[in-house]
């Protein structure tokens, strides 16, 4: 699945791959690219400045701030990534640029990072990633990697970042206040700069956004809604009589991970048919939990109609014609591990949890 992945974005990503000094290498970058480093290094270290310089200046005063500045702007840009300058780390230590795609260890997301933070070329032909870095770039990425006080810093943003997700995973939706409740609650630790924090790590990895509601911010998971809209008419749907239920760090490091529901009487039940019926590996069991049974959860907080027709469509597409049986303890078995999942519009509650108590 994992390069699959990686080979649909490779074959839709098209390079000019060249070997350049990193002088020539700016010189070679598209205006988008240039201007987008810069205004992502500006808009982070809040500075002003730097913000307006970006929309005013010509090409050739942007690409000597870029030569000039590569380490601080790279930096700033880093600090508030998830988990890319640990995968570069990794990637630069080894010093292999040329890799055979079933050797590829790294994400995509570290693939389209290289692209959009304007580091190097990609060319994929005959199996082989091959990543152009210019030396001098090369050198300026080692020095970041090896500022301890920088890895320090962003290892942190990264574990609360993290957490948020995983609160995320849970509740979907929360206002500032109730995430700063909730977490300090179950991690035992105050963050003075939460909100910043989040609003940046939203400029660069776009997958915790917030909106303001009057004087407060809500935050919420951005890929499971369509859009703003959707997200401020699920929220003020929320039953206000509904508690938020608790859960422990081991809990929503689970469902974080997507792995909570392994546990689950109803997947274990899937997990052996699935054995039996299809003979399908214990590894070919998980791609299908990712495939079907993860997606089939979120989508059921949101809209559980839509949650069962593409559940229906794609178990047809990926089968063929199922028999009636097969198909009815298939979508049974991941209806029920949903009802017994956190769920978003029950505020972490599971739909037994509601009903038991309604």
């Amino acid at each position: 699945m994992h390069n699959e992945l990686i080979k649909m974005f490779l074959k839709e990503y098209k390079d000019d791959y060249k070997k350049l000094n990193y002088k020539d290498f700016v010189s070679n970058m598209d205006d988008v690219t240039i201007g987008r480093i810069l205004m992502l290094s500006s808009t982070l270290s809040n500075d002003d400045k730097k913000f307006e310089m970006v929309t005013k200046e010509s090409r050739k005063i942007l690409e000597k701030e870029l030569l000039k500045n590569t380490k601080s702007i790279y930096s700033n840009i880093f600090l508030y990534t998830n988990s890319f300058i640990f995968e570069l780390s990794e990637f630069l230590e080894k010093d292999i640029y040329d890799i055979k795609i079933n050797e590829f260890e790294y994400s995509l997301d570290f693939l389209q990072k290289i692209i959009l933070f304007g580091i190097g070329y990609i060319k994929y032909k005959k199996n082989i990633i091959s990543i152009f870095i210019p030396e001098e770039l090369k050198d300026i990425l080692k020095k970041i990697i090896n500022d301890n006080k920088l890895i320090k810093n962003i290892e942190n943003n990264n574990k609360i970042i993290h957490n948020v997700n995983n609160l995320l995973s849970v509740y979907g939706v929360l206002e500032y206040n109730k995430l700063i409740e909730i977490y300090e609650g179950i991690y035992k630790k105050k963050i003075s700069n939460l909100l910043e924090l989040i609003t940046k790590n939203s400029v660069v990895e776009e997958e915790i956004n917030f909106y303001k509601d009057k004087d407060t911010y809500i935050i919420y998971n951005e890929p499971s809604f369509k859009d703003l809209n959707h997200v401020k008419e699920f929220y003020e749907s929320l039953d206000k009589n509904i508690d938020y239920k608790m859960y422990n760090k081991s809990d929503l490091e689970e469902i974080g991970e997507c792995t909570y529901h392994y546990n689950f009487e109803e997947f274990n039940s899937l997990f052996a048919f699935l054995s039996l019926k299809f003979n399908m590996s214990e590894d070919d069991i998980f791609q299908f939990d990712e495939v079907f049974i993860n997606d089939y959860i979120y989508l059921y907080q949101i809209d559980h109609d839509k949650a069962n027709e593409k559940l229906n469509s794609n178990l047809d597409k990926t089968f063929g014609k199922l028999d009636t049986r097969s198909k009815k303890i298939i979508t049974s078995g991941i209806l029920g591990i949903a009802r017994k999942y956190p769920d978003f519009k029950y505020k972490g509650n599971n739909y037994y949890d509601i009903e038991k108590n309604s």
